[in-house]
């Protein structure tokens, strides 16, 4: 379970997240490399991003597998992830406009 959620909330706001939950799932997708397994895709790194961890290590959101892939794929249309299915795993990476999430933290 992660113990620490942070959220960048202007930030948030900035890129067009709307919802606590999806700003909190970017939040923690941006830490994949450190929990998911790489997958290479046409010489892309992903990462799999599977739901049921997802749902393990945000418990305090009691969100269910089929929300977190409509969170999922609500972050892939506001353009900051990329998620494709490789073999039934989803695997998402971050796109350029994604990894400005954590810009600016200092509170104004």
């Amino acid at each position: 379970m992660k113990f620490t959620i942070t959220v960048n909330q202007k930030q948030a706001l900035d890129l067009g997240i709307t919802n606590i939950n999806q700003a909190i799932i970017l939040g923690f997708i941006s830490e994949a490399h450190s929990w998911a397994e790489p997958v290479v895709f046409e010489g892309e790194v992903y990462y799999w991003a599977s739901r049921g961890i997802i749902a393990s290590e945000l418990e305090l959101l009691g969100l269910k597998e089929d929300t977190i892939y409509r969170h999922l794929k609500s972050l892939a249309s506001l353009g900051l992830i990329d998620y494709i299915k490789i073999n039934k795993k989803d695997c998402v990476k971050l796109t350029k406009k994604g990894k400005t999430y954590y810009v600016g933290n200092k509170s104004e």
